[in-house]
This record gives C-alpha cells, sequence and structure tokens, in this order.
C-alpha cells in the first residue's frame, strides 16, 4: 500500500517527501508513503491514457470478466479491506 501503480508496475513515489499516515483515534502510525511528484501524476496520466485505447478495444464481454474478477478480488478480501478502512477512519 505504500507504492503507485503506474504504467503497469509498483513504484514509490518521487517527490523526495513522505507522510505518514495516523489513525486519527489512537495517533498509532498505520504506514508511511513517499509522496508522489509531478513527474509521477504526469506519468500515471499518460499511462491511463494509452491504456484506455487499448481497454475501448476490448469487447464488452472481456470488459465485464474482468470487471467480475476484480470484484471477485474485493469480495475474497473485503473483511482486509474493512479492517484498513476502519484503521484509517479510526473506527474500533
Amino acid at each position: 500500500m505504500n507504492q503507485q501503480y503506474i504504467a503497469g508496475e509498483w513504484r514509490p513515489g518521487s517527490s523526495g517527501r513522505e507522510v505518514a499516515d495516523l489513525n486519527p483515534f489512537d495517533a498509532t502510525e498505520l504506514g508511511v508513503f513517499k509522496l508522489a511528484s509531478r513527474a509521477d501524476v504526469d506519468a500515471a496520466y499518460k499511462a491511463a491514457q494509452a491504456a484506455q485505447v487499448a481497454w475501448a478495444a476490448r469487447p464488452p464481454a472481456e470488459r465485464e470478466a474482468i470487471i467480475r474478477r476484480a470484484v471477485a478480488v474485493f469480495d475474497a478480501r473485503a473483511d482486509e479491506i474493512r479492517d484498513w478502512l476502519g484503521r484509517d477512519r479510526a473506527r474500533p
């Protein structure tokens, strides 16, 4: 969770700055994240723009299958996702 997905790869932000994500309830540190730079944002935008062309060219049934697989991953990891979201928002 401390990296960003850009152009098919996970990488840390390149701004040279970091931020700690703290639980607002008890101030425990949930993680430290390297912040994105303007170049990171530009790279993400360009990669998304290029990927959109390929995505639009896929048949609707193929796009549906990909989205259904993503939903299955979310469903399988729902407890983990709820746990992280709860800690990030200070819910016990």
